[in-house]
Protein backbone atom coordinates (compact mmCIF):
# COMPACT_ATOMS: atom_id res chain seq x y z
CA UNK A 1 0.00 0.00 0.00
CA UNK A 2 2.78 1.99 0.18
CA UNK A 3 3.63 2.45 -2.96
CA UNK A 4 0.15 3.12 -4.21
CA UNK A 5 0.05 6.14 -1.88
CA UNK A 6 3.54 7.30 -2.35
CA UNK A 7 3.31 7.19 -6.40
CA UNK A 8 0.49 8.97 -7.39
CA UNK A 9 1.13 8.12 -10.88
CA UNK A 10 0.81 4.48 -10.45
CA UNK A 11 -1.95 2.76 -12.54
CA UNK A 12 -1.02 -0.54 -12.74
CA UNK A 13 0.59 -3.16 -10.80
CA UNK A 14 1.27 -6.91 -11.29
CA UNK A 15 1.05 -9.13 -8.45
CA UNK A 16 0.25 -12.82 -10.64
CA UNK A 17 1.64 -15.44 -8.53
CA UNK A 18 1.78 -13.78 -5.45
CA UNK A 19 0.29 -16.41 -3.27
CA UNK A 20 0.56 -13.95 0.07
CA UNK A 21 -1.72 -11.31 -1.83
CA UNK A 22 -5.25 -11.55 -0.60
CA UNK A 23 -8.43 -9.31 -1.00
CA UNK A 24 -7.21 -7.30 1.59
CA UNK A 25 -4.83 -5.53 -0.43
CA UNK A 26 -7.82 -5.12 -2.94
CA UNK A 27 -9.69 -3.69 0.04
CA UNK A 28 -7.71 -0.97 1.23
CA UNK A 29 -6.43 0.09 -2.31
CA UNK A 30 -10.41 0.36 -2.59
CA UNK A 31 -10.88 2.71 0.71
CA UNK A 32 -7.70 4.56 -0.70
CA UNK A 33 -9.03 5.61 -3.90
CA UNK A 34 -12.02 6.71 -2.48
CA UNK A 35 -10.50 9.04 0.16
CA UNK A 36 -8.02 10.36 -2.88
CA UNK A 37 -9.75 10.91 -5.74
CA UNK A 38 -6.81 13.07 -6.87
CA UNK A 39 -5.12 10.68 -9.28
CA UNK A 40 -5.92 8.83 -12.96
CA UNK A 41 -8.36 5.77 -12.68
CA UNK A 42 -9.04 2.90 -12.49
CA UNK A 43 -6.10 1.49 -10.92
CA UNK A 44 -5.52 -2.05 -12.26
CA UNK A 45 -4.31 -4.55 -10.34
CA UNK A 46 -3.62 -7.95 -12.91
CA UNK A 47 -4.11 -10.56 -9.46
CA UNK A 48 -3.54 -13.92 -11.40
CA UNK A 49 -2.85 -16.79 -9.48
CA UNK A 50 -3.03 -14.89 -6.13
CA UNK A 51 -4.47 -15.66 -3.55
CA UNK A 52 -7.67 -13.02 -4.01
CA UNK A 53 -10.73 -14.99 -4.06
CA UNK A 54 -12.45 -12.75 -6.82
CA UNK A 55 -16.01 -14.36 -6.51
CA UNK A 56 -15.74 -13.54 -2.99
CA UNK A 57 -15.03 -9.77 -3.49
CA UNK A 58 -17.74 -9.44 -6.33
CA UNK A 59 -20.00 -10.43 -4.15
CA UNK A 60 -19.25 -7.35 -1.56
CA UNK A 61 -21.11 -4.03 -2.16
CA UNK A 62 -17.74 -1.78 -1.30
CA UNK A 63 -16.06 -3.70 -4.75
CA UNK A 64 -19.09 -3.50 -6.71
CA UNK A 65 -19.46 0.14 -6.23
CA UNK A 66 -15.16 0.62 -6.76
CA UNK A 67 -15.87 -1.37 -10.74
CA UNK A 68 -19.12 0.40 -11.18
CA UNK A 69 -17.45 3.78 -10.30
CA UNK A 70 -14.07 2.99 -12.26
CA UNK A 71 -11.89 3.10 -9.34
CA UNK A 72 -10.44 -0.28 -9.20
CA UNK A 73 -10.41 -3.36 -12.30
CA UNK A 74 -8.96 -6.76 -11.24
CA UNK A 75 -7.65 -8.41 -14.37
CA UNK A 76 -7.45 -12.68 -13.64
CA UNK A 77 -5.72 -13.03 -16.95
CA UNK A 78 -1.72 -13.86 -17.15
CA UNK A 79 0.53 -10.65 -18.25
CA UNK A 80 3.74 -10.92 -20.11
CA UNK A 81 6.16 -9.63 -17.64
CA UNK A 82 8.52 -8.38 -20.56
CA UNK A 83 6.32 -6.78 -21.97
CA UNK A 84 7.45 -3.16 -22.39
CA UNK A 85 10.93 -3.98 -21.98
CA UNK A 86 12.51 -3.30 -25.60
CA UNK A 87 14.36 -6.68 -26.54
CA UNK A 88 15.41 -4.88 -29.88
CA UNK A 89 17.83 -2.27 -28.23
CA UNK A 90 20.20 -0.65 -30.83
CA UNK A 91 23.39 -2.89 -29.47
CA UNK A 92 25.59 1.07 -29.87
CA UNK A 93 23.55 2.85 -27.00
CA UNK A 94 24.52 -0.25 -25.13
CA UNK A 95 28.53 0.43 -26.22
CA UNK A 96 28.00 3.98 -25.31
CA UNK A 97 26.15 3.22 -21.80
CA UNK A 98 29.39 0.94 -21.29
CA UNK A 99 32.38 3.64 -22.31
CA UNK A 100 30.62 6.24 -19.89
CA UNK A 101 31.84 3.79 -17.09
CA UNK A 102 34.59 2.58 -17.71
CA UNK A 103 35.83 6.18 -18.33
Amino acid sequence: MTMLKKCTKLRTINVQSCKRITEKLVNDAIEFLQKNRDRELPLILYVYNTSIQTYTLSESQPFKEAVKTSLIVLDESTVDVFEDIDLDADEDEDEDEDDYFNR
